[in-house]
């Protein structure tokens, strides 16, 4: 039972709370059949949500354009980031990127897609503010779902 792999999610963002997490993650639970998944929301541009897409000019389209290209970057870092702290462990793992405003929702949905076994992420969104990690709606919506959930409201990690 102990050697049984677990699917363990681990929602990421470029905060430092994200990256406490998983430092705590790897010191304190981790196991070496662990299978870890990296899951990274990507919100939606609201600015590009704005125009009609038929009535868009060429520096409309270059504005959403470039927005875009700004979500791939981050992404990419933070694939990059958080897969290299796993390999400076000797430890592997896969990432995904998602696009949504619903972060609960999508992180719960992911977790029973893998069938996760739990779900180990920080206090506090990259952003902040209502809707982020982890809101109320989020804590609630982890709360009720069948996986297992500890909140440290201390922060202490």
């Amino acid at each position: 039972m102990i050697n049984d792999p677990r699917q363990v999610l681990l929602p990421v963002d470029g905060s430092e709370s994200s990256k406490r997490a998983m430092s705590w993650y790897m010191a304190n639970i981790f196991r070496p059949s662990d299978v870890i998944h990296l899951y990274h929301i990507c919100e939606p541009s609201y600015a590009a949500n704005n125009f009609s897409l038929t009535t868009l000019g060429q520096s409309k389209t270059n504005e959403i354009n470039a927005m875009l290209q700004e979500h791939i970057e981050l992404s990419n870092t933070l694939s990059h980031d958080f897969l290299s702290r796993l390999e400076s462990r000797g430890v592997s793992g896969d990432f995904t990127l998602t696009v949504g405003t619903k972060p609960g929702e999508m992180i719960v949905s992911q977790a029973r897609d893998l069938n996760a076994d739990l779900i180990v992420m920080g206090s506090r969104g990259r952003y902040g503010g209502a809707g982020k990690v982890p809101s109320v709606p989020l804590t609630k919506r982890m709360m009720l779902s069948a996986l297992p959930f500890a909140r440290d409201s201390e922060n202490r990690w």
